[in-house]
């Protein structure tokens, strides 16, 4: 049965962000209309179209994934009050509303509309063209954000940056950190994407990048290994071979992984959480 619920925002993003914060669903899991784009006295709104889960019994393994997931939300709850602090203690102008709207949904929202995106992304580079834009400023306003989130969990944590043409990368390394990552990188992703909303005017040319303990980074090795593994048995065997469910951004690591094999080919099936790649055989 399909669902309706309006959001609004300051802006469509934003509305986009507080309605999947509402309904709990991921970005690719609902269909979007916008009805207001909002402006300087008006809010925009949404409204997000999903698909009602029906509660079935779960076994023991489902049982232990639904515990994972309910710590994951208490987690995600416990970084809004987080970052509501840090934002009313250091004035950093963030929509505290935005929620867990991840990287993985971000990059599978652009993957749908590229040429949109492409369009607002050159009308934004010619109004601030003539802008200068202070990176060091930029670097240290997000420090100040994220030591202030490794100071509400009492972490003991450095937070090194680097500065690569128009792209920033912060990664966080220290002791206990794992709770900034959260379930499947969760609270990792949500972070990273307030990260950006601290951006503003000419600022927006540059692309914010977060890890913790080179997460992101282990999670890519792993799964491109995963990738050619897969892909030699699907040579072997000479047959289509279907990878588990995965975000967007994992989808796209595999994809790129294998692009270049002659004897197979990927292609994401499925919907919702049970979208996934299957490596194709060619015969």
């Amino acid at each position: 049965m399909k669902e309706e619920f309006i959001a609004t925002g300051k802006n469509v993003d934003t509305a986009i962000a507080n309605g999947l914060l509402e309904i709990g669903k991921a970005r690719e899991d609902v269909d979007i209309k916008i009805l207001e784009t909002g402006g300087l006295f008006k809010k925009a709104k949404v409204v997000l179209i999903y698909e009602k889960e029906e509660i079935l019994p779960a076994s023991e393994d489902k049982k232990e994934i639904a515990i994972e997931e309910k710590k994951s939300v208490q987690n995600v709850d416990e970084l809004k009050e987080v970052i509501k602090e840090i934002a009313e203690e250091t004035k950093l102008d963030i929509d505290v509303n935005i929620e867990v709207v991840n990287e993985n949904e971000v990059i599978h929202n652009l993957e749908e509309s590229d040429d949109n995106k492409q369009e607002v992304a050159n009308i934004a580079s010619e109004k601030v063209e003539k802008e200068v834009v202070d990176v060091d400023k930029l670097v240290e306003k997000v420090k100040t954000f994220l030591n202030g989130i490794i100071e509400k969990y009492n972490l003991q944590a450095n937070i090194v940056s680097e500065v690569k043409n128009k792209e920033v990368y912060f990664n966080i390394t220290g002791e206990n950190v794992g709770k900034l990552i959260g379930y499947r990188g969760d609270n990792l992703n949500a972070i990273q994407y307030l990260m950006g909303c601290l951006k503003e005017g000419a600022e927006n040319r540059y692309r914010l990048y977060l890890d913790v303990e080179n997460y992101k980074a282990k999670r890519e090795q792993t799964l491109v290994e995963l990738a050619n593994k897969m892909a030699d048995k699907a040579e072997d065997i000479e047959r289509n071979v279907h990878l588990d469910p995965m975000n967007a951004y994992e989808r796209r690591i595999i994809h790129t992984t294998l692009q270049d094999r002659e004897k197979v080919e990927t292609e994401s099936m499925g919907e919702g959480e049970k979208r996934h790649v299957v490596i194709k055989f060619k015969r």
